[in-house]
């Protein structure tokens, strides 16, 4: 099947790593050769989520980093799935769509070689499979909304392209019932964790973490 490989940026002002850091981290990317690339780069207000919190008291998580973690980061990372959708409107010839983050080789051992390697393997995905470090939650109350649950990495994903559209529908039915009910903005991995609870979409979790294991990691 034909693999399109999405990531996208979005500046964020006074966020600790600089648009420099992001785009030489970023052009790394150009390097794969396993599948092509999109790169989108908007601005805030072009994200869905800016749209759902402007005007309205807000407040968000911020962990142990509030500088990092402000609310308009959180529109930014809510973002993922959208970018995906936008890819697949305009490259309709793809079948499987894999996020990776901008900014992913910052993270350690992650390499062209181990993504390539998991792009080559990526492109039988008939599901939906996305890495992360912990076990399933018990309950949607036992996922913690002041801290990021790390049951997705958050940092990559595949999704073959017939549950694209209602992956994010759910997440964003999910970030949009939490604003309307408590006004409180999270990380997108939380939502992915209770959209994973809430619904009968084919999500395949395998064990990976911050670093090059949710590459390798990967079987389709």
């Amino acid at each position: 099947m034909e693999t399109l490989v999405v990531t996208g940026y979005v500046e964020i002002p006074e966020h600790p790593r600089k648009r420099e850091v992001y785009d030489q981290l970023g052009d790394r990317l150009a390097e794969l050769r396993a599948a092509p690339i999109r790169a989108i780069r908007g601005a805030l207000i072009d994200c869905w989520l800016y749209e759902q919190v402007r005007g309205r008291p807000v407040e968000h998580a911020v962990a142990d980093n509030p500088k990092k973690n402000s609310l308009a980061y959180h529109v930014v990372q809510h973002q993922k799935t959208a970018w995906l959708l936008q890819a697949l409107e305009a490259n309709p010839w793809a079948e499987v769509l894999v996020w990776i983050d901008y900014g992913i080789f910052h993270q350690p051992g992650v390499s062209v070689e181990a993504i390539d390697a998991f792009l080559a393997r990526a492109c039988a995905e008939t599901g939906i499979a996305i890495p992360g470090c912990w076990e399933r939650a018990e309950s949607m109350d036992a996922i913690d909304l002041t801290q990021p649950c790390w049951r997705f990495c958050g940092s990559s994903l595949v999704c073959h392209r017939r549950y694209l559209e209602p992956l994010d529908a759910a997440i964003r039915g999910d970030v949009i019932d939490r604003l309307d009910t408590t006004g409180y903005v999270s990380w997108e991995v939380n939502a992915w964790a209770r959209v994973e609870l809430s619904t009968a979409l084919p999500i395949r979790w395998y064990r990976g973490d911050h670093n090059q294991t949710q590459f390798t990691g990967y079987a389709a």
